[in-house]
């Protein structure tokens, strides 16, 4: 998502999100698979360290709305009638750190809010239409979204006109009572939940106590009837129910991985390339570059995210930058974590160019996870120095969604 969002292409994101949605299609036509889908991610990266900012559109609230609609609008399809797949945006709200996020309370003014963390969420619902949002595990001000009456009733429904279903982040409804404490019990948890607007659960709360909270007069069976309903009705939106041959998305053939998408998918790749600092180097000129040395923890490695697929195939750097030099030149690799400075002097002494590969994967930040430090590892800087004392004909290749 980071790199899309460094095409600052809205046409592009769209035509992205519906080749993605496509091919949800096809996957469901073929194994069944759900088409829900639980994105885009659309918090703010306010914070560099965040283990979850390459899911994300970056941090100013303008592009990330403009991006998300797009986004949104591709997932979902234009049917007048039938939904192409749900988009769910993610996680509303003010989700921007992993470390803490089961127990933590983001502290924000209403005013901040509105101008900072709530515009995209506002302009994908009223302009794109989605029909799923989702809850983060964070509180703010004190308040776990999940049950928060005025973030999901008063603010998403009432002002901005949402008509689809919530959901909560995998868990956050029982986190309500064993690491928020705003509950004393489970059943209170599930209650307060449905009463507030958080319409399913990706886990096992509402399944094991809503009964229960029923008896106990925590909830009424017309709360539930209300979510449960909002639920059924994105299914039959999507066409779950309806007879296959009235819905116009099943009938895509011979999309899934072809190569219509893999040409998309390399375009928005060339696009999404961020120049950060030229000496004159660039463009390199491939008739006269006769030697390249290919250094680096990801000179063979693609990292493609979190939550990214998995590809039928892969081309890393060092394969592209092989097939471009062909038999024409020579072309030297060295992985270079925990090589000795002989054997990187080795490599690098005389080539023409030497492309440097380092960067960050889920080792170093994830889900559940932030990022210690905006600093390079330790052992890439220092390889980085090491190749700049024999050869400083260099160009950092950055791999990061951070």
């Amino acid at each position: 998502a980071i790199n899309l969002a460094s095409t600052w292409d809205t046409v592009l994101v769209k035509r992205v999100a519906s080749a993605i949605s496509t091919e949800a299609r096809l996957k469901y036509l073929e194994i069944g698979k759900g088409l829900t889908y639980w994105s885009p991610t659309i918090n703010m990266a306010r914070d560099p360290l965040w283990g979850r900012n390459e899911e994300t559109y970056g941090e100013d609230p303008h592009l990330t709305s403009r991006l998300g609609v797009a986004f949104v609008k591709g997932l979902q399809g234009d049917h007048p009638t039938y939904l192409k797949t749900v988009a769910t945006i993610k996680h509303f709200v003010a989700n921007n750190e992993e470390n803490n996020r089961f127990s933590s309370s983001s502290q924000i003014p209403t005013k901040q809010l509105y101008e900072y963390y709530f515009p995209a969420y506002e302009a994908c619902v009223k302009e794109a239409n989605a029909q799923s949002v989702m809850t983060a595990y964070n509180a703010f001000n004190g308040v776990p979204p999940s049950g928060s009456h005025w973030l999901l009733d008063d603010v998403l429904r009432k002002e901005w006109g949402f008509d689809g279903f919530v959901v909560s982040d995998c868990g956050a409804i029982g986190v309500m009572n064993w690491q928020h404490w705003v509950v004393n019990s489970l059943e209170e948890a599930a209650a307060l939940g449905v009463n507030s607007g958080c319409d399913l659960e990706c886990g096992t709360t509402y399944k094991e106590k809503l009964v229960q909270a029923v008896e106990q007069g925590l909830i009424s069976e017309a709360a539930i009837d209300r979510a449960l309903t909002r639920v059924l009705t994105a299914r039959f939106k999507l066409g779950e129910f309806d007879p296959m041959e009235l819905v116009p998305y099943n009938h895509y053939k011979k999309l899934l991985a072809g190569k219509k998408f893999a040409e998309l998918a390399y375009e928005a790749a060339v696009k999404s390339v961020v120049l950060l600092k030229n000496d004159a180097l660039l463009p390199l000129n491939k008739e006269k570059i006769k030697s390249v040395a290919v250094v680096g923890p990801f000179a063979d490695y693609n990292y493609l995210g979190g939550y990214s697929g998995q590809p039928p195939y892969s081309v890393s750097l060092l394969k592209g930058v092989k097939e471009l030099i062909g038999k024409k030149g020579k072309v030297t690799y060295l992985n270079g974590m925990g090589t000795s400075a002989d054997s990187i002097a080795q490599v690098v002494k005389g080539a023409d160019i030497v492309l440097v590969a380092l960067g960050s994967d889920e080792k170093m930040a994830r889900e559940n996870h932030d990022m210690p430090s905006i600093y390079l590892p330790e052992e890439q800087e220092k390889l980085l120095k090491e190749i700049y004392q024999v050869n400083p004909r260099i160009v950092l290749v950055f791999h990061t969604g951070n």
